[in-house]
C-alpha cells in the first residue's frame, strides 16, 4: 500500500512538472490595462476607445520568433463603449515616414522567416570536404548548414528552420496578436508590421478604421 501511494505521488509530482513546462512554453496574452489613457497613445472613435504602443527592439528581441530587425510590433487595446465591435487585422495600418504598411499575418510571417532568418548568434555550425553537416544543439533557436562547393572556390553557407520550428513561431504569434472577431468587451494584443526601410522611421503612426471612421495615433 505504501509503495502505491509513493507511486501515485511520484505520479501527481511529474504530471504538474509536465504542466508547468507546458504553461512556460507557452505565450501568455497581456491582458488590456485597466483604462485606455495608460497607454503611450490613445484616440477614440464613436463605437470604442483605442490605445496604442510600439514595442522596443529591446523587447521584441526576447520573443522566439526573430522580429526585431524585418517587424514593427504595436501592441493595440480597444475598449468598446457600450456595443460591440468587429475586430479584424485589415483595420489597422502603420504608417512609418507617411507610407502605409499593412498588418500581417501570423502564418505568413512565419512561413517566411524560416526560409530567410539566420540562425542565432553562437550556434555551432561545422563543415567538411564532399559533405553537408548541420548540428541541431537544444538551444530553442535552428542551427546553420555549411556545405562545400564540389566546383569554384570556397565554402556556401545556408540557413535551416524545421517545420517544428515554424509551428512555434505561428503559435506565439497568433497567440499574442489582436484577437479578431467581435468584442464588447476590453481586449489587447499585438500586430506585426513588415519594416520597408532599414533606417530608423522619423515619424510613426497607427491607423485604425472603426467602422466607417478612422483615427490616428501617433508612436511614440
Amino acid at each position: 500500500m505504501k509503495a502505491l501511494l509513493r507511486t501515485f505521488a511520484v505520479g501527481i509530482s511529474c504530471a504538474t512538472a509536465i504542466i508547468l513546462l507546458a504553461q512556460d512554453a507557452l505565450p501568455v496574452r497581456r491582458r488590456p490595462l485597466p483604462t485606455v489613457s495608460e497607454y503611450k497613445s490613445q484616440s477614440s472613435t464613436a463605437r470604442s476607445q483605442v490605445g496604442a504602443e510600439l514595442l522596443p527592439r529591446s523587447q521584441v528581441a526576447h520573443f522566439f520568433t526573430p522580429l526585431q530587425d524585418q517587424y514593427y510590433v504595436v501592441e493595440v487595446a480597444v475598449y468598446p463603449l457600450g456595443r460591440s465591435v468587429h475586430l479584424k487585422r485589415g483595420n489597422f495600418r502603420l504608417r512609418p515616414d507617411g507610407k502605409a504598411v499593412k498588418a500581417q499575418n501570423p502564418h505568413a510571417i512565419a512561413t517566411f522567416l524560416t526560409k530567410t532568418a539566420p540562425p542565432a548568434p553562437g550556434m555551432e555550425t561545422t563543415s567538411r570536404r564532399s559533405e553537408s553537416i548541420g548540428i541541431r544543439r537544444e538551444t530553442g533557436r535552428p542551427t546553420e548548414i555549411f556545405t562545400e562547393q564540389r566546383r569554384g572556390v570556397g565554402i556556401s553557407s545556408g540557413h535551416y528552420w524545421t517545420h517544428e520550428d515554424r509551428e512555434r513561431m505561428y503559435s506565439e504569434l497568433s497567440s499574442l496578436e489582436l484577437p479578431e472577431g467581435s468584442t464588447a468587451e476590453p481586449v489587447s494584443g499585438y500586430l506585426y508590421f513588415s519594416i520597408k526601410n532599414k533606417g530608423p522611421a522619423k515619424t510613426m503612426e497607427l491607423i485604425y478604421r472603426d467602422a466607417a471612421e478612422n483615427v490616428t495615433l501617433r508612436l511614440r
